[in-house]
């Protein structure tokens, strides 16, 4: 936890650097991008257990007919699985708009640095953790269109501490880009979801709100500060 920690703070190194001198191009942002990239890849390190949410096809819990225990059983087992599943969309969402937003606040962003570091917040854990070369295809392409909706917001309504509504916009939309890509390429590559369609868009939706709740929170501290 000592060396783990010492990482953390190593890159977080970077990022306040960042902040402090205010690069104004992407080639003078890319250390802060990817230094919290390896900051958010340090959490997501010591909490993987909730990086996968299990909800591909070949995740489903087992049928009825593969148990001799009763019913009861099966429905913990697949309620458990409901569950994990849901916390695991909803801790994912927080770590990504919280660390999406400290880096919209405190830096000037230049176009593609956002892209970059949604590409980057992800990939560098699934990288280690992936199970399958398709696994690490499902959340690289995922990320990479969560990344493109955050540049379109970003182009249109540039996100700053001036304008609380783009980054309201920001944490809805990402996670919600996210998840939404995520299920839906999970059709082609891993044959769909175990979900039903009410608790899969309901994820989505759960995806948003949290996003939506960081957002407000930056929001509330913004005004306090400034009004301080």
């Amino acid at each position: 936890m000592i060396l783990i920690g010492a990482i953390f703070f190593v890159f977080a190194g970077p990022v306040r650097s960042a902040i402090i001198r205010k690069p104004a191009t992407l080639v003078g942002q890319l250390p802060a991008l990817l230094g919290m990239a390896v900051v958010t890849g340090t959490i997501l390190f010591v909490t993987q257990f909730d990086f996968y949410n299990e909800s591909l096809l070949k995740d489903a819990p087992a049928s009825p007919g593969a148990f001799s225990e009763d019913q009861l059983t099966l429905l913990v087992i697949a309620f458990y699985k409901h569950i994990f599943g849901s916390l695991v969309v909803i801790w994912q969402t927080l770590i990504l708009i919280a660390s999406t937003l400290y880096l919209v606040v405190n830096l000037r962003l230049r176009a593609g640095a956002l892209l970059i570091f949604v590409l980057l917040e992800k990939l560098l854990i699934s990288m280690s953790f992936a199970r399958t070369p398709s696994e690490l295809i499902l959340v690289t392409l995922a990320s990479a269109i969560a990344g493109f909706v955050a540049e379109v917001i970003a182009a249109r309504w540039n996100p700053c501490p001036e304008r609380p509504g783009p980054l309201r916009l920001l944490g809805l939309f990402v996670p919600m880009a996210f998840y939404g890509a995520y299920y839906a390429l999970a059709v082609p590559l891993f044959g769909g979801t175990w979900w039903d369609t009410t608790f899969l868009f309901g994820a989505i939706a759960y995806s948003g709100l949290a996003g939506l709740s960081i957002a407000q929170l930056y929001v509330s501290t913004l005004r306090v500060r400034t009004a301080a």
